[in-house]
C-alpha cells in the first residue's frame, strides 16, 4: 500500500518533531559538558534550521522510496 504525499509529509513532520525535541534536549545536556556555551534562543534557532532540513530530507526520501515501490509493482504486472 502506498502513502499519499500528504501522509508522507505528516509522517516526516511527526518524525522530525520527536527528533527536534530529542536533539534539543541532547544539546542542552551535552553542550555544557563539552564546554560549548550557547544562548537558549540560539539553540532554538539552530534547531529550527536543522528541523527544516530534516523535514525536507525525510519527505523527499519517503517519496523516492514510495516511487520505487510503485514502479516495481507496475513492472511486475503482466
Amino acid at each position: 500500500m502506498n502513502q499519499t504525499r500528504w501522509e508522507s509529509l505528516q509522517e516526516a513532520i511527526h518524525n522530525v518533531i520527536v527528533g527536534y525535541l530529542f536533539g534539543l534536549t541532547m544539546q542542552l545536556l551535552f553542550f555544557p559538558v563539552a564546554g560549548v556555551e550557547v544562548a537558549f534562543s540560539t539553540n532554538l534557532e539552530l534547531s529550527l534550521y536543522f528541523t527544516l532540513a530534516s523535514v525536507t530530507r525525510t519527505y523527499l526520501l519517503r517519496r523516492y522510496h514510495n516511487w520505487k515501490l510503485k514502479r516495481r509493482h507496475e513492472r511486475a504486472r503482466p
